[in-house]
């Protein structure tokens, strides 16, 4: 019927391309899966077990329910319901014509108001100068070259081979992407994999494989290489998680004496993190630590930062360290998830 099949269009608003019917003795959830072409196998709710011929679903396809009742009067009244992004947050879709009295309730504007409240919270400090997000509508393209063009010379004078290149700009142009790749010298400091993937199972921390803890445990190693572990502040910028940032700062403390500060660790992410991913983080403590682990974390220090790396100002968010300490401590960022407009946001963030 036309009220199925407006059900069974679900939250994008767009018509399946075949919806069968139900098969006969069906008792489970009438919601048509598209892309794995099949109903729903979950148990429909009580409440909709009526025998009457209506659609039935499940807790999880419930909604389905309310948008064929509002298709239906809509096309009582003549009119057009349909389905959009939410303004405050594409990630759920609402009923266009329901869009100011949802923003009303929309938890998405809540915590987007309390986020600006923050303290650290500085609209757009970190964009850009150029392009869309720096607010100019053209840039001269001359002026863009000009800025390759630098961007390759300091590029070239940290990893270029002075018989690769010329002085001129012309050969600076020439540069290919594979040169440009493999100047960038690559050092694996990892050290000890089987001892920190030991601790990381007995802590229960999720890094995402042997690939990502090898990885980790190079970081660390280049940590340590550059500026040791005394009164030391990490910063992990995009955090997500942060099990990246856990684990660096819970190694760097396993080699520091018991009588150096906890090594602070600030998170960085724009989007919040659930509780179940914060379960390790918070409950960081519990257990017996002794001299010779691998992994510290009673001894680490976390803080997050919910912000976008394009408002956030570092100075605020990550307390500076007092000057009698200065001489002794090091402030380190991090960052292993970033994608290159991350990564641009957070070099200015840090400058």
């Amino acid at each position: 019927t036309d009220e199925t099949r407006d059900m069974e269009r679900g939250a994008t608003g767009e018509a399946p391309a075949v919806v069968p019917a139900v098969p006969i003795g069906w008792d489970r959830c009438h919601a048509w899966n598209v892309k794995k072409r099949r109903f729903c196998r979950q148990t429909p709710l009580p409440v909709d077990v009526t025998g009457d011929g209506r659609p039935r679903y499940c807790g999880n396809h419930r909604h389905l329910i309310e948008e064929g009742n509002v298709r239906k009067k809509a096309r009582k009244n003549g009119a057009v319901s349909s389905r959009i992004p939410c303004p405050a947050d594409p990630t759920h879709l609402i009923w266009e014509h329901k869009v100011s009295s949802h923003l009303l309730v929309c938890h998405a504007v809540k915590k987007n108001e309390e986020r600006c409240k923050q303290v650290y919270y500085s609209e757009n400090r970190n964009l850009g100068g150029f392009g869309g997000s720096g607010g100019k509508a053209e840039m001269d393209l001359g002026r863009a070259k000009e800025l390759a063009l630098a961007t390759l010379r300091v590029f070239r004078a940290l990893f270029l081979r002075p018989a690769n290149t010329e002085e001129g700009g012309g050969s600076l142009a020439n540069i290919s992407e594979m040169e440009l790749y493999d100047a960038i010298p690559l050092a694996d400091l990892s050290s000890a994999e089987e001892e920190l993937a030991k601790a990381v199972s007995k802590h229960r921390i999720k890094v995402g494989g042997a690939k990502h803890l090898k990885q980790i445990d190079s970081m660390t190693g280049h940590v340590l290489k550059s500026v040791g572990t005394k009164n030391l502040q990490v910063v992990e910028m995009g955090s997500g998680r942060g099990m990246t940032g856990l684990v660096v700062s819970g190694k760097i403390s396993a080699l520091q004496s018991e009588r150096e500060n906890n090594t602070k660790l600030f998170l960085i992410e724009r989007s919040g993190s659930r509780a179940k991913a914060d379960t390790r983080i918070r409950n960081r403590a519990d257990g017996e630590y002794t001299k010779g682990d691998t992994l510290r974390l009673d001894r680490v220090d976390v803080k997050r930062i919910t912000c976008d790396l394009a408002h956030v100002d570092i100075t605020k968010a990550v307390p500076a360290v007092p000057e009698v300490e200065r001489r002794n401590a090091s402030t380190l960022a991090i960052a292993k998830h970033l994608c290159g407009a991350g990564t641009d946001l957070a070099l200015k963030s840090l400058s």
